[in-house]
């Protein structure tokens, strides 16, 4: 898959993600594909990577006001 068809596939979907608060709404899917092909690029073992992921997916969730 080409990144703009990627891009075209996932704006619906952040946009419904973020209307129902699930996610912050001052993120663009560039930015979040952006995180992605950044932990990507480490090469460490599942044991480093995965508090790096829980982190990102952490900070990608909208907080109570």
């Amino acid at each position: 898959m080409r990144p703009g068809r990627a891009l075209e596939a996932g704006r619906p979907l952040l946009a419904a993600a973020q209307e129902a608060g699930q996610i912050r709404d001052d993120l663009t899917l560039e930015q979040i594909f952006d995180l992605i092909v950044a932990i990507a690029k480490v090469n460490e073992d599942p044991g480093y990577l995965g508090p790096l992921f829980e982190t990102v997916l952490d900070g990608l969730r909208r907080t109570p006001a």
